[in-house]
């Protein structure tokens, strides 16, 4: 009993452990996010792009420029600062680009956005299907990301919208959650709006850190649909968005309801130990399960069990042996007698 209840305090302090981890990261991005909204390389880049935009009217040469005709790889189209042709837009873009690709990079967003008030992506760091589209009419006009754009043009001066993971098209349909700010000059006046794409990656590697895992154990995230919002460490477990619906441990954390179970079955199928816990994700509850298979959790108990049941045959023997050579030694002056 007491190996069993270290093991539900060690995953307790774990799972609390990573869960600060997650929360201060994620108030870390919503903060950097909020703070572009004000930033006046920003605030003069959408300026500059709504004018250069509006000068093109061309979607399709936008797109053929920076995505069709891109001499770069699809994963480093973000290098391009500037085509060969010389338009407007281009200019804008060789000044800004570098910045906004630097934001990226450093926070360690997927991607950065910025759109002008009626909707059209009007500029990206990465340059994927979606730039140069229509967020209010066009092929993507259903995304997490074109719901925060609406919240964001029509929202306060620092407040920041988020939208769940769900999966992206341009993304290669990919799990994408996105944060967005308006943009507002120094009068107050909304120029646009300014998103980024929170990267999945980041969210695993803080759940996945194998520190206190054990050799089975599992850390996974669960939003309010009972999929998963991270991945397996396992290389052949569950992927994000993963359906977890018929896991009663998942139900119980998004209720809040802290609970240890002995024996249930986990999200591959094995027989687990879990602990259960709540967090709160920019306003939305997402469960924290932490699961290690139950031959694992046991296995100490076994090592002492079976280590006592050496004991105790090891006593038994020796205590045999004893009694025979005593029982000999009593034996022969008899038989010398005899």
């Amino acid at each position: 009993r007491n190996i069993m209840q270290q093991t539900r305090d060690n995953f307790a302090l774990l799972a609390a452990s990573r869960g600060a981890d997650l929360t201060a990261w994620l108030d870390d991005i919503q903060s950097n996010v909020a703070s572009l909204g004000t930033d006046p390389t920003v605030i003069s880049a959408a300026n500059g792009f709504v004018s250069t935009y509006n000068l093109m009217i061309d979607s399709a040469g936008l797109q053929a420029a920076y995505v069709l005709n891109n001499p770069h790889p699809a994963a480093e189209r973000d290098k391009l600062d500037k085509p060969p042709e010389q338009v407007p837009y281009h200019f804008q873009h060789a000044q800004f680009h570098p910045y906004f690709r630097e934001i990226k990079n450093a926070e360690g967003f997927y991607d950065v956005f910025l759109f002008n008030l009626d909707g059209d992506l009007i500029y990206s760091v990465f340059k994927e299907a979606d730039f140069a589209t229509d967020f209010r009419t066009g092929p993507f006009a259903d995304s997490g990301l074109a719901t925060v754009f609406d919240q964001a043009r029509d929202g306060a001066k620092g407040a920041v919208f988020f939208s769940d993971f769900e999966r992206y098209a341009p993304s290669n349909g990919l799990a994408a959650a996105f944060l967005a700010t308006p943009v507002v000059d120094q009068s107050g006046a909304t120029l646009g709006v300014v998103a980024a794409q929170i990267p999945k990656e980041r969210v695993n590697e803080i759940l996945n850190n194998a520190r206190g895992l054990g050799d089975t154990g599992e850390l996974y995230l669960m939003g309010p649909d009972l999929r998963t919002r991270s991945a397996s460490r396992f290389g052949n477990g569950f992927g994000f968005l993963t359906d977890a619906s018929a896991l009663p441990h998942a139900t119980a954390a998004l209720q809040n309801d802290v609970a240890i179970a002995r024996e249930v079955t986990s999200i591959t199928g094995a027989t687990v130990f879990a602990k259960t816990s709540a967090i709160d994700v920019f306003g939305q509850t997402w469960g924290m399960i932490a699961e290690m298979e139950l031959s694992e959790v046991t296995a100490p108990t076994i090592a002492i069990r079976n280590k006592m049941i050496g004991l105790v045959v090891g006593v038994v023997l020796l205590s045999s042996i004893l009694g025979w050579l005593i029982a000999r030694s009593f034996v022969r002056p008899l038989d010398r007698l005899g």
